[in-house]
This record gives structure tokens, C-alpha cells and sequence, in this order.
């Protein structure tokens, strides 16, 4: 400890000879703006910040997003290049192949696709609480957090192991689809062949026929099993509780209803809030 007469001797011997320490006196003008900042940044009540600290320290934002396919709508669009315009019947057979799967519902790698959302809708409801106050984000336990992230990975390990599963599978449906497409349209030119068709030789008029059937299906455009699972895509975004996401009397009110805050504490926040706004404003 330094006493204060030794702290006087030690300025004296750094000051010269009749030398004096100007002080300034602190006035309005310069204190104004501190003063300002003070009272606009009040200390937070106690009472309030260790509730703040609780539900920041024990809960999480969680952003879940699943990317899928839809194979049930999955339709090829034939242009109009492709489709003779003034064929109805041709239209009409091809009605019924436009469908890229058909009868798929039962077949085991749909199931198997299909477990996929089974058990990540089993995940939300099993761990995560969505909020509507907080644009669908949901709200999830630290507690829980090793469980979900555990859960979480282990469909995504399911999702790669499915999806290399099923992907030959796949494969083979678009190619049946498109061989039926093909057989279509190989009957359709026999019975009205174009002008070409017609001017062929007969010992090329097969590979003419062919030529012209593989073009209008390239022109179509089937994709490929991969386009189709790579679709797919599992991830989160965790985001730490901020004093402004309960500062809203709507979302306390939501988190009250969803059991995740009781009654009590609900009300002891927004009355807190209410009193520190109050006494903020002042």
C-alpha cells in the first residue's frame, strides 16, 4: 500500500521547481453526454437479470431445416417441339407416361424415403418447441441439446445410408420411364413417318427411326436419380436467447402456453420489463 504522503513525495520529485498541476474543472458541457449515456444504459435490476441469465443460460433458438423431393408430383414437361401438335392420339398415350414414378407408394425404397420424414418430425416433437412469435424458429432445453445433436446425426447417417440404398433403384424407375416413352413414340413414327422418315433408304430407316426417337427424348430432358437425392439435406442452426427476444409480452405469453415458462415467472418477467422500461424513460 502506498501511502499518501509518500504519493505527494514522489510527485514532488517529478515536478521542477515551482512548477503546479493544472486541473481542469469538469463542466456541463463535457459531462452532459456521460451523464447522457449513463441514464440511457441503467443497470438492469437484479431480480431481472438473473432471470434473464436463467432462461439465456438453460434455452436455445434452434433453425431445423429438411430438404426432401416430392415424388409424388414429379411430372416430365414435354415441349412442344417434341409432341407432333397435331397428334390427339399420341397425346393421349402419352398421358398416362408422363408421370416420372408411377405406383411408387409401396415400393421399398419410397418406405424407406419416406421413414426419413417420420423420423425427423418424431425429432421436432420429441425435443423442440416451435415458436410462431419467433417466425417458426424453435426453442430447445440445454439439457436436451447432447440428445437432439445425437439424434440429429444419427439420421443423417441414415439419410446417406438411404439414400446410397435406394439411388439404383431410383435409376431404374426413370429408365423404365423412359423406355415406355420411347416405345411410344418408335410406334407413333412407324405409323406416320416424317417427310425424312419417309425419304430414307430402307437399310437406314431403322437407324433413322431411332436417331430421331433418341433426339426427342434428349430434348425432353429426364434427370438423372443423383439430381433427384441430392435434393436432400438435413441441418441446424443453433442461436443463443437475447434480452430482446424476452423482452416481447407476446412470445413470454406463447412460451407460457407451451408450458416451457410457468405462469408466475411469465408475469414476474413482463412485470419486470414494464418496471425497467419505466424507470428507463424517466
Amino acid at each position: 500500500m502506498i501511502l499518501s504522503s509518500q504519493r505527494v513525495q514522489n510527485i514532488n520529485e517529478i515536478l521542477k521547481d515551482g512548477e503546479r498541476i493544472k486541473v481542469s474543472l469538469l463542466n456541463d458541457q463535457k459531462f452532459d453526454p456521460v451523464k447522457k449515456a449513463i441514464e440511457s444504459n441503467r443497470p438492469i435490476h437484479p431480480d431481472l437479470k438473473r432471470a434473464l441469465d436463467y432462461y439465456t443460460t438453460n434455452y436455445l433458438w434452434i433453425d431445423l431445416k429438411f430438404v426432401g423431393a416430392n415424388f409424388s408430383n414429379k411430372t416430365i414437361t414435354i415441349p412442344k417441339h417434341v409432341l407432333p401438335i397435331d397428334s390427339e392420339d399420341l397425346r393421349k398415350k402419352l398421358t398416362s407416361n408422363l408421370k416420372l414414378f408411377e405406383d411408387f407408394e409401396n415400393s421399398s425404397w419410397y418406405i424407406k424415403l419416406k421413414m426419413i420424414n417420420i423420423n425427423i418430425a418424431a425429432l421436432r416433437k420429441k425435443y423442440l418447441h416451435p415458436i410462431k412469435e419467433k417466425d417458426g424458429m424453435n426453442i430447445i432445453s440445454k439439457t436436451n441439446f447432447n440428445l437432439f445433436k445425437k439424434e440429429f446425426e444419427s439420421i443423417q447417417i441414415n439419410i446417406d445410408k438411404t439414400i446410397s440404398e435406394v439411388k439404383q433403384k431410383i435409376n431404374t424407375e426413370i429408365e423404365n420411364t423412359t423406355a415406355k416413352f420411347q416405345q411410344v413414340l418408335r410406334d407413333y413414327y412407324k405409323k406416320n413417318p416424317t417427310k425424312e422418315l419417309k425419304s430414307s433408304p430402307p437399310s437406314s430407316k431403322k437407324e433413322d427411326l431411332e436417331t430421331l426417337v433418341s433426339y426427342k427424348v434428349k430434348s425432353i430432358g429426364f434427370p438423372a436419380g443423383d439430381d433427384l437425392l441430392n435434393k436432400f439435406s438435413l441441418s441446424y442452426q443453433e442461436y443463443e436467447l437475447a434480452e430482446k427476444d424476452l423482452d416481447n409480452e407476446k412470445l413470454i405469453t406463447e412460451l407460457i402456453d407451451k408450458k416451457i415458462i410457468s405462469p408466475e415467472n411469465g408475469l414476474s418477467l413482463k412485470n419486470s420489463f414494464k418496471g425497467y422500461k419505466e424507470k428507463k424513460d424517466k
